[in-house]
């Protein structure tokens, strides 16, 4: 258990090509796992969650925020993955997701990981030009969230990578 930097894979390489006939192999059609599929067999599916387009269409409740040809990889997006033997839906296809989306939902609430602004020690961004914008993402969307001083907290613990490869 544990956080894990996402797999960023390209749509329609011969890796993703494989990785969806392995899932597809070893799923059923309501998005379970087949009941003959044994421990070493699920643990190749699990790879299935840390993986994310490389780049594609990224799409948004509010479609003003919806872009096309989004590089996902750009995000260097980390995630907390639960264990497989946790009680929740696993995976689910759009189809399934749109379907039981309450349901869905509520398996996953009680595997949410926690964290409060005190438990980030470092925000690592690519460089100096970013720091304003992350700035701003940061009070415009954890504006009601957090305080004033847990969001001026989090600007203190920003580095780039740039100050890292120049100081290490």
């Amino acid at each position: 258990m544990g956080l894990n930097p996402v797999l960023y894979i390209a749509n329609g390489s011969l890796l993703a090509i494989n990785i969806r006939n392995a899932l597809v192999h070893f799923a059923l059609p309501e998005n379970k796992i087949k009941p003959d599929v044994g421990d070493k067999e699920k643990s190749l599916l699990d790879i299935l969650r840390y993986i994310k387009n490389y780049q594609g269409d990224l799409t948004r409740r509010d479609s003003t925020k919806s872009k096309k040809d989004y590089r996902f990889s750009d995000e260097r997006e980390w995630r907390y993955v639960p264990p497989l033997n946790e009680e929740c839906i696993l995976f689910a296809s759009k189809k399934y997701f749109d379907a039981n989306k309450e349901e869905t939902i509520e398996s996953a609430q009680k595997l949410r990981l926690n964290f409060e602004p005190n438990d980030i020690k470092y925000i690592i961004i690519e460089n100096d030009e970013e720091i304003p914008e992350f700035i701003e993402h940061v009070r415009s969307t954890k504006g009601k969230k957090y305080t004033h001083a847990d969001i001026e907290r989090l600007t203190t613990r920003i580095l780039t990578s740039e100050q890292i490869k120049t100081d290490m």
